[in-house]
């Protein structure tokens, strides 16, 4: 895409960024929901060939935190972070040819899905998606949000009282009433 790359995403890599895309904007979360929780792919045509060589990486942040970690050790997601054999666990191999998967991406993570607790309903958060190539500018990077995932989780109420009791007890005293207006008027 030609864009430079982003100081942040430099950081992370390790190296100098190139090829920044980024996705920025602020949420304000409804009231009742403390945290907000997603679920995403990241891919690569550097996948497996070109580890340790390029370092393509992506950063998920809410106010300046990045989410997009692998979940042990907490390293940013990144060509050289999750591979198939670094944090393997969370890799799928997808070779040129082999049609995996639906990307011409050779490689991809498991879902992940990072989980930001604690934030306040009503307050402003910024939410950015961050992606960008390092070294070079041939190979292509991308992260897939999966459909519906981006949810943001209530604070915990705690269970109704239950009403059984006074409901018995409504209609029990609505029967008495019935009887006694019977014997009443039998007089």
């Amino acid at each position: 895409n030609q864009f430079p790359g982003d100081a942040d995403l430099s950081v992370l890599a390790g190296t100098i960024t190139e090829d920044s895309s980024i996705l920025e904007f602020k949420i304000t979360l409804d009231p009742g929901i403390v945290g907000i929780q997603w679920n995403y792919v990241f891919g690569s045509e550097e996948y497996p060939a070109l580890v340790s060589q390029f370092n393509d990486v992506f950063a998920l942040t809410l106010d300046g935190t990045n989410f997009a970690l692998i979940p042990s050790p907490s390293s940013p997601v990144s060509i050289n972070n999750v591979n198939n054999v670094t944090n393997s666990q969370y890799y799928r191999d997808n070779p040129v040819g082999s049609n995996n998967y639906a990307t011409q991406y050779n490689g991809l993570t498991t879902v992940l899905t990072p989980r930001a607790t604690g934030l306040r309903s009503g307050v402003e958060y910024t939410l950015r998606f961050a992606i960008a190539d390092s070294v070079d500018t041939s190979f292509d990077s991308g992260v897939f949000l999966l459909e519906g995932s981006v949810i943001g989780t209530a604070t915990p109420v705690p269970a109704p009282l239950p009403l059984i009791g006074a409901g018995a007890a409504f209609g029990w005293s609505r029967r008495l009433r019935s009887r006694i207006k019977q014997r009443v008027r039998s007089r």
